[in-house]
């Protein structure tokens, strides 16, 4: 579960160590969660996504390979009093090209996402912040194979990728 705000305080006291004199220190975290914005509404706790097949010359032609929709659904958000905003960030392996990286057999090959107005993931970098309405809301990006400029080698592919929503 995500949560919209969370506070954390870490006060330390340091105490200079002389070298026949012990040290004493005193670390104090207190934190606090003060709402859930919305829930994440998966169908299962694995979530799959296959990329088509597509053969070697059409990415060579192309560059890249067809979009495949990835929904992610916000619901319960109907307690938002005033206005919240969030972003998202992906992570997962960098592929050197600002991209998604693969693991497998498969080479020159990288993973692109970006949202349906055209604005691109970089791994580990947080996208454009969006208002967050109340009720059902749906984040909608694409996928799409494409090549990083290496030499492709036919082959399988995969990997795995996390995703970090924020509100504030």
């Amino acid at each position: 579960m995500l949560f919209r705000y969370f506070f954390a305080t870490l006060f330390i006291l340091t105490i200079p160590c002389h070298a026949k004199i012990a040290s004493h220190g005193k670390v104090n975290m207190q934190g606090s969660i003060l709402e859930s914005a919305c829930s994440i509404n998966i169908n299962s706790q694995y979530q799959d996504i296959l990329l088509k097949t597509i053969p070697v010359g059409e990415l060579l032609h192309n560059n890249n390979g067809p979009m495949t929709p990835l929904d992610i659904k916000l619901v319960n958000c109907s307690n938002l009093p005033g206005e919240y905003r969030f972003r998202v960030t992906f992570y997962g392996d960098n592929a050197g090209d600002g991209r998604f990286g693969f693991t497998g057999s498969a080479e020159g090959v990288s993973l692109r996402i970006s949202t349906i107005q055209g604005e691109e993931a970089v791994p580990g970098i947080p996208m454009t912040e969006s208002q967050l309405q109340g009720g059902t809301n749906v984040l909608r990006y694409q996928l799409r194979l494409t090549g990083n400029g290496q030499d492709l080698k036919a082959g399988t592919y995969q990997t795995l990728l996390r995703m970090n929503l924020e509100y504030y």
